[in-house]
C-alpha cells in the first residue's frame, strides 16, 4: 500500500514536471523563499546591532522563564521541513504557491522586525548565549525579532494553506498553540 502511494506520487510529479508553467512557478517560489530568508537574516543581524530598551509586559512579568529549547528548535528547523515534505508528498500542486506565500510571510516579518523597536523581555532565555558568544549553532537566533513570531506564523499559515487532510490541519492548529506557549514560556517574544 505504501509502495503504491509512492509510485502514484512519483507519477504525479512526473506529470507536474512536464508542465513548463508549473516548473517556472516552482522555481519562482524557491527563489522568493531564499530571497526572503536572506532578507530576514540580514534584517535580524542589522536589528541586533542596535541596543533596544526592554519594556515590561503584563503577562510575561508574572511568569518565570522556562527551558523549552527542544520545542523551540523543533519549531525552528523540523516543523518547516515537515510542512515542506507534506506539500511535496500530499499537495504537490500547491507547492509553488506555498513557497511564494512563505516567502511573502518572511519578507513581511523582516519589515516588522526592523519597525518594532523593543528590546527582549525580562528573562529572555537566550541572554547568556548573546553575552558569552557561545553556541555557534544559534547563529540564526536574534534577540530583537520580537514581533511577530515566526514560530507561530509558520504552522498557522500551513493550517490556512493546506486543506486536503483535516488531520494535518489539526496538527498545524495544535502546533500553532504549542509554539505560542513555547515562545512565551521562554520569553523570546512579546505577546
Amino acid at each position: 500500500m505504501i509502495k503504491e502511494y509512492f509510485l502514484k506520487t512519483f507519477h504525479h510529479w512526473k506529470i507536474l514536471l512536464r508542465d513548463r508553467a508549473y516548473i517556472a512557478s516552482l522555481l519562482g517560489g524557491i527563489l522568493m523563499l531564499f530571497l526572503a530568508l536572506f532578507v530576514t537574516l540580514a534584517m535580524g543581524a542589522f536589528n541586533d546591532k542596535i541596543q533596544y530598551i526592554s519594556v515590561g509586559d503584563f503577562i510575561l512579568d508574572r511568569f518565570p522563564t522556562y527551558d523549552l529549547s527542544v520545542l523551540f528548535d523543533f519549531g525552528n528547523f523540523l516543523l518547516p521541513l515537515f510542512i515542506f515534505l507534506y506539500a511535496v508528498f500530499f499537495e504537490s500542486e500547491k507547492l509553488p504557491f506555498a513557497l511564494k506565500t512563505y516567502g511573502l510571510l518572511y519578507l513581511i516579518r523582516a519589515c516588522f522586525m526592523v519597525l518594532t523597536h523593543i528590546g527582549p523581555p525580562t528573562g529572555f532565555f537566550y541572554e547568556d548565549i548573546f553575552i558569552s558568544g557561545a553556541d555557534p549553532i544559534r547563529t540564526f537566533l536574534f534577540k530583537n525579532d520580537l514581533f511577530f513570531s515566526g514560530h507561530t506564523s509558520v504552522p498557522f499559515l500551513a493550517f490556512l494553506l493546506f486543506r486536503k487532510y483535516n488531520i494535518f490541519r489539526g496538527i498545524m492548529a495544535l502546533m500553532t498553540i504549542l509554539m505560542a506557549i513555547t515562545v512565551l514560556g521562554m520569553h523570546v517574544h512579546i505577546p
